[in-house]
């Protein structure tokens, strides 16, 4: 593979390897599987480097070099002979390499989706159970109101006008909010001079 004759010393094939199998296996670009390398020392037992390296002993354009020099056919042929041995030293089962397809669309399900309204009226329902439960009189049970404002949501459009909003914002309390200060206020005490 390398031409004899002066010049730089070529590159530890079992390096170089490694590095191109890690970089099929994990999907990486050449810059992170040289990251990952000096970070990783189970990538550098696995180019059988004896000892830990705090710094990548080539090049990053290396390996694109030693790429263009191996060819797709011989890269090809090392990842088949590498997945070849791994089965035979049952490192990895032969139905680990089976493909699966696997559909990701998005399927129906029956939830409803939690609406402004839906969270009011589940919140106004257990605080009318919670101020019966106590003792607590209510002056109405706001199930109507709770249905009537699920009811206006649904049916309601979105629109880019504030005419709604405006609507919304009038100055009649709303009925949570006139729920929320009957259930508030308590109880009246005389005061003692009132008192006879």
């Amino acid at each position: 593979m390398y031409p004899d004759g002066s010049g730089q010393p070529p590159l530890p094939t079992r390096l170089m390897a490694g590095l191109a199998i890690l970089k099929h296996t994990f999907d990486l670009s050449d810059e992170k599987v040289c990251d990952l390398w000096v970070e990783n020392p189970y990538y550098q037992y696995f180019c059988e480097q004896e000892f830990f390296c705090h710094r990548l002993p080539l090049e990053r354009s290396s390996i694109s070099r030693w790429r263009q020099c191996m060819g797709e056919e011989k890269l090809a042929s090392l990842l088949q002979e590498s997945l070849a041995v791994a089965v035979k030293t049952e490192a990895l089962k032969p139905s680990d390499l089976s493909r699966a397809v696997v559909d990701t669309t998005a399927q129906p399900k029956n939830v409803t989706f939690p609406t402004d309204a839906k969270l009011c009226n589940k919140a106004s329902e257990k605080l009318v159970k919670l101020a019966k439960k106590t003792g607590l009189a209510l002056r109405q049970s706001y199930v109507r109101l709770g249905i009537a404002l699920m009811k206006y949501q649904r049916y309601a459009q979105p629109s880019s006008s504030t005419a709604p909003i405006a609507a919304c914002a009038s100055s009649k309390p709303t009925w949570a909010a006139s729920f929320a200060t009957s259930a508030a206020v308590p109880p009246t005490i005389p005061a003692q001079s009132d008192v006879r």
